[in-house]
């Protein structure tokens, strides 16, 4: 479908842009080792106007500059939409990150073919809108309009749409490009982005949910990485309160052996023995730990970090990577209501 693009002529597509230097690829951040390595990372930065020459801008770059770091940061106003794509495939298949200032139009798409993608910071945006001939918007009353045009527009849509699937982002985003037109931008908000996983932290933690039989009071409250590869769920039974760890990715041999240094697991303030621990098989490939949790309370405002303390594990079993660092957002909240619905020892 991509190659049908550009049969179609899909580099003649751009988007209205402030006028801008031709994008140039640069050494960005620090290449040296510091404490904060997010602070002292290097990158390779890319800013200005996309251009049908920005691909093998980028190539040639990359010839000049072998060991450059995989992370690509961007900022551009957009530009040309093919090379936009071009960008975004050449990215994808060489398993480049990318980060986001201010990320426009065609550049967006060339964002999407980051393996990961963040937002450079809190003032950082991507924004869309609806793509266009470059000559029609020169003279937008003049007749452009050709009996092929539009079959033209519904395979280049339908190229886009299939490429933002393999991308791995929700196809809304496509909807949204509808809603600006071509002088004009429909800017992501943050938690937009996130939903539709045009920023796409794999190992991210998104906000606790409320989940489970609301009309029996068994309730949980849940946390899943952005991936939905693991996942944390707080609840209770009988036996009383327990946190759960799945992750599809690791081997239950991993915490069955880190569950053998010491005498309990520090999660939310409290000991959970490890005697009491249960570790079994998850989805072929993957692990459920069960972490049963003393009577106590919990501290809910800091963040399930486990298998994080150094006192505790020895270093092969310290999670290096905060994969199993939770998130405290609406954690409070929604494990108290999970907590109130949990039968008293008397019942």
């Amino acid at each position: 479908m991509l190659k049908n693009l550009f049969a179609l002529g899909v580099l003649g597509l751009s988007f209205v842009s402030l006028p801008s230097q031709a994008m140039d690829f640069r050494p960005g951040g620090s290449a040296f080792a510091c404490r904060d390595p997010q602070a002292c990372k290097a990158w390779i930065m890319a800013d200005g106007e996309i251009t049908p020459d920005s691909p093998k801008a980028f190539a040639k770059y990359l010839q000049a500059n072998p060991h450059a770091p995989k992370l690509v940061r961007f900022n551009s106003p957009g530009g040309d939409l093919g090379a936009g794509l071009t960008l975004g495939l050449i990215l994808r298949e060489m398993g480049f990150s990318t980060e986001a200032m201010e990320c426009a139009s065609a550049c967006t798409y060339a964002f999407l073919g980051g393996i990961e993608r963040r937002l450079a910071g809190p003032e950082s945006k991507i924004g869309v809108h609806r793509f266009y001939r470059a000559n029609a918007a020169l003279e937008p009353d003049a007749r452009h309009y050709r009996g092929q045009d539009l079959d033209d527009t519904q395979q280049i849509m339908a190229g886009l749409m299939l490429y933002v699937m393999d991308m791995g982002v929700d196809l809304h985003l496509i909807a949204l490009t509808a809603e600006a037109g071509p002088g004009e931008m429909r800017w992501l908000t943050e938690a937009e982005a996130i939903e539709l996983k045009a920023v796409f932290e794999p190992y991210k933690w998104l906000p606790w949910t409320l989940e489970g039989d609301f009309q029996n009071d068994r309730l949980l409250a849940v946390s899943t990485t952005q991936s939905g590869s693991q996942s944390m769920q707080i609840g209770c039974s009988d036996q009383g309160v327990y946190l759960v760890l799945t992750d599809d990715e690791a081997e239950p041999a991993w915490f069955e052996q880190c569950s053998n240094f010491g005498k309990y697991h520090p999660v939310l303030g409290l000991r959970s023995p490890m005697s009491s621990t249960q570790i079994r098989s998850w989805h072929d490939s993957g692990s459920v730990v069960l972490f049963a949790l003393p009577e106590g309370r919990l501290d809910l405002t800091i963040p399930p970090a486990l298998f994080a303390d150094t006192s505790v594990y020895p270093m092969a079993c310290i999670d290096i990577d905060n994969r199993y660092k939770g998130t405290t957002e609406r954690l409070r909240a929604l494990a108290q209501v999970v907590l109130s619905s949990c039968p008293s020892p008397a019942e």
